[in-house]
């Protein structure tokens, strides 16, 4: 019995001691667990913490070299990395700007590597893949890497690339306990890191778009200000309701509005009545969404003087809807007036051909007339008489040649106050001493006149007066000259005592003269011939 007692009791205590064993056992097991999950949590947190600092320093910091250095400071202090750094590369993977944090100077023979162009391996292919890059044993593996000379056995290295919306631009490296780099949750917010570092640096690049496009917009706009304002060019922009937008400084120079008046001024207040209506159907046009080229009109400046412009109008649209038509014109005014000129020229050149077409036939069929009579001529006396007739119609040709020279230079002569009393004068007596007829002249002036004229003034009472010298075949000439006042005019009366011309010669010589600027050459010589001879028939 009692045996059987000691071996019940002896069993007893050996199962007490081995549970107490056991229970102490998965308590040390427990414990370190809960150590091991503490340390775990500890890690996680720390992590956390390095995102949530990285975080921060995304939204304060918008400098690109500030927020890698910031980064890789971050993941050193906050998460307890040995060390790490960040390399930005450009698409053909040139190395740009870098950062590092635990390395100091043992950090340039991996500058030094990139630069010719070496990427490690763990820089290779984390550019290849979007996951991280782990590396357990980096003695090993990166025999090729500047950077394994300062790793230990115990040293795990993670890589990953720095992407964000298809762009990489970069990698981000880092070396810490090889325990760490196996844990599957460092190792995604190790990623989410990477991803936050790229989405900081794809906010800077846009911000630096942003900048580089209103820097570019605004020197674009300075330089087309500038084109606008040292222009020759008068340009304008027009609102809807006629109203002036904005001009430049040319518009101001040529019209001479100050840019106070422009504020009360509409398009129509410049425009030249003669091309308004011109004008207001080529406005319509363009607020229409049409573009007009080409196009000519007369502006008024502000002293009243017409300005002649050529150019285009266009609209100018915002959002796709026209608020201001642009025009651009050019001040054609002088040119205008040369073309104006030369019309004036041309006309002058018409001008003269008629009057030397009409005055040398007339003095061809005088020549011919007295070398008619020197060959029927009988005597002596008779023949002499018509050789010195054909010698004054030669010398009134040169005369008539020199007098087109001076019709040419009259326009450039100077115009100045003119006695116009002594002008008469001047000529009644070079009249006198030309011709060897007797001449009497009766002048009725009644008083003293002013005009404004030149000496040319002088040349033109001459050549009436020869005029009637030379056909009034009586011993004596007689002219009387009267002046009359009428209608704010002075006008001269100049009567001789020749037979005259009829009613009807006078109404034919006038639609000869009607018809004189469409007939040339022989035609009209010959038609004149007709009339002359008619008229000295008729003496």
């Amino acid at each position: 019995m009692f045996c059987i007692v000691g071996f019940v009791v002896g069993n007893i205590s050996e199962r007490k001691n081995n549970a107490e064993n056991k229970l102490k056992e998965y308590s040390e097991k427990l414990e370190e667990k809960v150590e091991e999950r503490t340390k775990e949590i500890k890690h996680l947190n720390l992590v956390l913490r390095a995102i949530r600092k990285v975080n921060q320093l995304l939204i304060k910091e918008k400098d690109r070299d500030a927020l890698i250095q910031g980064a890789c400071d971050n993941l050193i202090k906050t998460r307890g990395f040995y060390n790490a750094w960040i390399v930005l590369l450009d698409e053909t993977h040139k190395l740009g700007t870098t950062a590092e944090a635990g390395m100091g100077e043992k950090f340039l023979p991996i500058i030094e590597q990139l630069n010719r162009g070496e990427l490690p391996y763990c820089v290779r292919k984390a550019l290849k893949q979007s996951d991280v890059v782990v590396i357990k044993d980096p003695l090993s593996i990166c025999t090729d890497c500047a950077m394994v000379e300062n790793c230990s056995p115990d040293t795990g290295a993670m890589t990953v690339r720095l992407e964000y919306d298809g762009k990489i631009y970069g990698v981000l490296y880092a070396t810490m306990p090889s325990n760490f780099i196996i844990d599957k949750e460092e190792q995604t917010l190790f990623k989410e890191i990477a991803r936050d570092i790229a989405f900081g640096l794809y906010n800077i690049e846009i911000e630096e778009r942003r900048k580089r496009a209103e820097e570019a917009l605004r020197e674009s706009e300075e330089r087309y200000r500038d084109l606008i304002e040292t222009s020759h060019e008068i340009i304008q922009s027009v609102k809807a309701d006629g109203h002036f937008d904005f001009v430049n400084k040319a518009w101001h120079d040529i019209l001479g509005y100050t840019k106070k008046e422009l504020s009360k001024l509409s398009l129509f207040d410049i425009i030249h009545p003669e091309s308004l209506e011109h004008c207001k159907k080529m406005f319509k046009k363009v607020l229409a969404g049409e573009s007009v080229t080409n196009v000519e009109a007369k502006f008024m400046a502000k002293d009243g003087s017409t300005v002649f412009v050529e150019g285009n109008v266009t609209g100018r649209y915002i959002d796709g809807k026209l608020v201001a038509t642009h025009g651009f014109f050019r001040d054609i005014t002088e040119h205008k007036h040369l073309e104006q000129q030369k019309e004036k020229a041309r006309k002058e050149a018409e001008f003269y051909a008629d009057v030397l077409a009409h005055d040398v036939g007339n003095l061809n069929q005088i020549t011919m007339g007295y070398l008619y009579l020197l060959q029927t001529a009988e005597d002596k006396e008779t023949r002499k008489k018509n050789v010195e007739g054909i010698k004054k119609s030669i010398m009134k040709s040169k005369r008539l040649a020199e007098s087109m020279k001076t019709l040419k230079i009259i326009k450039d002569t100077k115009i100045e106050k003119f006695d116009l009393n002594k002008s008469i004068e001047r000529s009644i007596k070079n009249i006198k001493e030309y011709s060897d007829k007797e001449i009497e002249v009766k002048s009725d002036i009644d008083k003293h006149y002013y005009v404004k004229a030149n000496d040319f003034l002088d040349r033109v009472f001459f050549n009436i007066l020869e005029n009637s010298v030379e056909f009034i075949f009586k011993e004596k000439v007689i002219i009387d000259i009267k002046t009359e006042e009428k209608d704010d005019l002075c006008n001269i009366h100049i009567h001789d005592n020749g037979i005259g011309i009829s009613k009807e010669k006078k109404k034919e010589i006038l639609e000869n003269l009607e018809t004189l600027s469409k007939k040339r050459g022989w035609d009209f010589i010959l038609q004149r011939k007709s009339s002359i001879d008619s008229m000295e028939n008729s003496r």
